[in-house]
């Protein structure tokens, strides 16, 4: 039964599909609250605006909220040169989220960088770091020991 519902989901692409996944992506607002205050009287005595960053955009919510599962959108992406192609933008997408919400301080700027080396490692895991050198050795003397080796 699950089989048949996978294998009827698969066939039900359409390249309408790349347009709603890049508006996914694309489209993710910053939620806002509201902090209020009242008076004991139950006036509200001031409103204020709290913005909280939106959702990361991930495939595996884009899949849940359109009835479909990754595995099947993996698929469609080695099927279809189209959703391929609307895949690696969205991939730019979420880096730009992230980039984005670590600029602005929403996101933590530790995670961020954990999230960018964990999803786009090959970008920027090595970014920033000292390249390797050979072991190097360093003798330090003081005291005593300088003075008789200073003599000889």
């Amino acid at each position: 039964m699950i089989h048949e519902q996978t294998q009827k989901q698969a066939e039900t692409y359409s390249p309408q599909l790349c347009e709603k996944l890049l508006s996914y992506f694309y489209d993710a607002k910053p939620e806002v609250a509201y902090d209020e205050e009242y008076f004991p009287s139950g006036e509200p005595k001031r409103k204020k605006p709290v913005t909280f960053p939106p959702q990361y955009p991930t495939l595996d919510r884009f899949a849940r909220q359109n009835g479909l599962t990754v595995s099947i959108l993996k698929q469609w992406q080695s099927q279809y040169p189209e959703f391929a192609a609307a895949c690696a933008e969205a991939a730019e997408a979420q880096k730009t989220c992230i980039i984005t919400n670590a600029l602005s301080r929403e996101f933590d700027a530790g995670f961020s960088k954990f999230l960018l080396c964990a999803k786009f490692g090959e970008e920027f895991s090595k970014e920033g770091e000292p390249p390797e050198t050979p072991e190097l050795d360093v003798h330090i003397t003081y005291g005593k020991e300088r003075e008789t080796k200073e003599r000889t």
